[in-house]
């Protein structure tokens, strides 16, 4: 009778149900997650269209790999310039090593240690309509990016909650030097449908989700000129999540500002909304 229960939670695993926030779990090696993302972001200056893929798998239970590159069109209407820029961002390589995988009938615990590479592949020209907005603007920083830290997901039956913290620090190109900077991002999910699992019963689920998108970035530096664009932000997620299957998922969100202290040449974070597509292979 406990098997189909066991199911149910090991499901909930693998198909996490926040938006953003890396969840703490480690996929199982007979798993491949396939990942396609789209997501509108408006600013005051300028509109982004981004389609990122991404594509997860595991060499055991404890050592998982993600790869994930976006694709950026962006429209720019700053009282500098206009114009519009599209292309390939820049590709992030990601690890996972499991300290703790404790799974019981609808319960886990999951801490993870987090390690990412970013390589730059995306256009670091940041120029639009002739005019240079500096390399914030640009598709890619032009620079390599290493980012470390620890994630950690509960679940409890109908609610879980994850929560990941990294710092991020970057390599320089002789000009341009980003700041380095710290992430926090926290998500709480709640199954809406259904209430209980029957054994034996397949059931579809519908969540709720609720996420706090956070960071410290410290100022960049342009010609060894610090740029004054660093500070704090922090940015309220809210969205569903489907799963049509037992092996796909669909999800919505609304990306809403909370606090922003940082500057940028494409103006101040409005609104965005985002997509997502997952797949189990």
């Amino acid at each position: 009778m406990l098997r189909p229960v066991l199911a149910v939670a090991a499901l909930a695993a693998v198909l996490p149900a926040q938006l953003l926030t890396t969840d703490a779990g480690v996929l199982s090696p007979a798993l491949i997650a396939a990942r396609e993302t789209f997501e509108w972001q408006h600013r005051a200056g300028a509109d982004d269209l981004r389609a990122t893929t991404r594509a997860a798998w595991s060499q055991n239970r404890w050592l998982q790999f993600e790869a994930g590159v976006p694709w950026i069109a962006r429209e720019v209407d700053t009282a500098a310039t206009q114009g519009s820029t599209s292309g390939l961002g820049d590709l992030e390589f990601g690890a996972k090593w499991a300290l703790v995988r404790a799974d019981a009938v609808m319960r886990s615990e999951r801490l993870s240690v987090l390690g990412n590479v970013r390589l730059p592949t995306g256009d670091d020209d940041g120029r639009v309509g002739g005019v240079d907005l500096g390399r914030r603007a640009a598709l890619g920083l032009g620079v390599y990016g290493f980012g470390a830290g620890v994630g950690w997901t509960t679940v409890r039956d109908r609610h879980r909650a994850a929560a990941a913290l990294r710092g991020w620090t970057y390599t320089e190109d002789g000009v341009f030097a980003p700041g380095e900077a710290v992430t926090f991002d926290a998500a709480w999910w709640m199954r809406l449908h259904p209430v209980r699992f029957e054994p034996g019963v397949h059931r579809n689920e519908l969540r709720s989700v609720v996420e706090l998108i956070s960071g410290w970035q410290q100022d960049d530096r342009q010609g060894g000129v610090g740029q004054d664009n660093g500070g704090f932000y922090a940015k309220a997620l809210v969205g569903l999540q489907a799963n049509a299957t037992a092996a796909t998922s669909v999800e919505a969100g609304v990306l809403l500002p909370l606090v922003d202290d940082t500057e940028s040449a494409l103006g101040g974070f409005r609104v965005g909304v985002l997509v997502t597509f997952r797949v189990l292979f």
